[in-house]
């Protein structure tokens, strides 16, 4: 058996090998001559094609992470404990895929290829790849449903994963070039009509699925609180990706301004989703628990950040709830306050750091397009 370096070891060269082969691959013309090459149908790289294309970039990262597994155990390098082979269909987990991940991620983001970090374990939860994993509230989801059957497909032939794996990393190659493609240039003299106007409508136009708006507060308030306290505040949850405030969180919100000693002075929350009573009750929740933690909260307040569509009584207002203070605040209008705030120099470089984050290889292409939209001169 393998220790945990060894497998690691050995999933980075089959990464590294086929991403190899990938590239050899880019010399031919069209999808017929890869088929042909590699002695696989046009159909069987279409189903791949529309994995790759799959709004979850998580359904892609399962077919690596299988991918891997099955050549492990065709190399003889690990033996599942199912008699018959590696069955992702019967037992995903048998891989231990928490582990699998680690290396092949290693790799996507060396290659700057888009990933995520834990979308094998995430979409799955759980549960095997069979076909009632297939199913989102009884509707069959195609892409989920192609996985699958490309799955069953190794399992019953696993001559067919060398070929599979290939296009695979050929298309992924592909997908990093076309991210490359839509790279913003950071410009020095960009006018303050497109920094207020891009960074006003980015947040609407371009949510990916609350990333946008919470990466934006993130830069801003970073340089608003710089601005004013001259390091004497941090802010505290700068650069974490936004998850939802609750108590596996271990923080008080999304963001929360502290003094030196580490006393929490204003919490903070972003969200373009329906902050009801429910999300009222995690919030509290979070601030419990992060005082019985040791941190230091003093008559905390929460500042919601949001659309008034999203907010309870659909109008902004304080609202106290289970002793606590909510303030919701238009996220449109924060934003332009502190722009204006924060002064001509502050804000380009608040312009230019958003702009670095939506070149970020691992930003959706969707950001990346529409920042290209609002900010061309």
């Amino acid at each position: 058996m393998m220790s945990k370096d060894e497998r690691n070891g050995a999933i980075i060269s089959i990464m590294e090998e086929f991403i190899q082969k990938a590239i050899e691959l880019t010399c031919l013309n069209d999808e017929d001559e890869i088929a042909e090459t590699l002695k696989i149908s046009p159909e069987l790289i279409e189903r791949i094609e529309r994995i790759i294309r799959a709004k979850a970039q998580s359904i892609r990262e399962v077919l690596i992470t299988c991918c891997v597994g099955f050549i492990l155990e065709k190399r003889g390098l690990w033996k599942p404990k199912n008699s018959e082979g590696f069955r992702p269909s019967v037992d995903y987990y048998d891989l231990r895929p928490r582990g699998v991940i680690i290396p092949i991620v290693e790799i996507l983001r060396s290659r700057k290829i888009p990933h995520t970090k834990d979308g094998p374990i995430n979409i799955v939860k759980g549960r095997t790849i069979d076909e009632s994993w297939t199913y989102t509230r009884r509707r069959r989801d195609p892409v989920k449903y192609d996985l699958f059957q490309l799955l069953k497909m190794i399992e019953n032939d696993y001559s067919l994963v060398d070929s599979i794996f290939s296009v695979l990393m050929l298309k992924m190659l592909k997908l990093a070039s076309e991210v490359r493609d839509l790279e913003v240039k950071i410009k020095s003299g960009v006018s303050d009509d497109i920094i207020f106007n891009s960074l006003s409508k980015i947040s609407h136009e371009a949510v990916d699925a609350g990333h946008t708006p919470h990466n934006l507060v993130s830069i801003l308030l970073s340089e608003f609180i710089l601005f004013y306290s001259n390091g004497s505040l941090t802010v505290l949850g700068e650069g974490e990706s936004a998850n939802a405030t609750d108590t596996t969180s271990k923080k008080p919100g999304d963001f929360s301004v502290a003094e030196k000693g580490g006393k929490i002075v204003q919490i903070l929350e972003v969200t373009m989703k329906i902050f009801d009573e429910k999300r009222m009750s995690d919030s509290v929740k979070s601030l419990n628990d992060y005082e019985s933690n040791e941190g230091k909260l003093e008559n905390p307040e929460v500042i919601v950040l949001c659309r008034v569509e999203d907010t309870p009584n659909k109008k902004f207002e304080r609202i106290t709830f289970e002793h606590t203070i909510f303030h919701f605040i238009s996220i449109d209008r924060w934003i332009m306050e502190k722009l204006t705030e924060i002064g001509r120099k502050n804000r380009l470089s608040v312009f230019n750091q958003f702009t670095k984050y939506v070149n970020n290889f691992n930003t959706e292409p969707k950001v990346k397009e529409k920042w290209l939209a609002l900010t061309r001169d």
